[in-house]
């Protein structure tokens, strides 16, 4: 796991507590979970210093990784959705983000 994303097995346990995505079974989530978060830190490593976060690039190659582990597109991308809003509170929290 890298610095600025939150691990698979904590989105997972996040998601599931807030009943999100029951019609997943949990070894799918999981992988997909897994595959969104590799594919984060991927895109993450990408960026120098000085680069900025994308979340228009991120949020597609993300929906492209969750579509390519199987799942539908609707899926993937409400799956990319929460990942990410999940994530921005776990940056938020440990003060490696703020909102201007």
């Amino acid at each position: 796991m890298g610095m600025y994303s939150m691990d698979a097995a904590s989105a997972f346990e996040k998601l599931r507590a807030e009943e999100r995505f029951s019609q997943v079974n949990d070894e799918t989530l999981r992988g997909l979970l897994l595959r969104i978060v590799k594919a984060n830190d991927s895109y993450n490593d990408t960026l120098n210093e000085d680069d900025y976060y994308d979340d228009d690039e991120a949020y597609d190659r993300l929906c492209r990784v969750a579509a390519e582990g199987g799942a539908d597109l609707d899926t993937a991308e409400e799956l990319v959705d929460a990942y990410m809003e999940i994530n921005d509170e776990y940056l938020e929290a440990l003060g490696l983000i703020e909102w201007e």
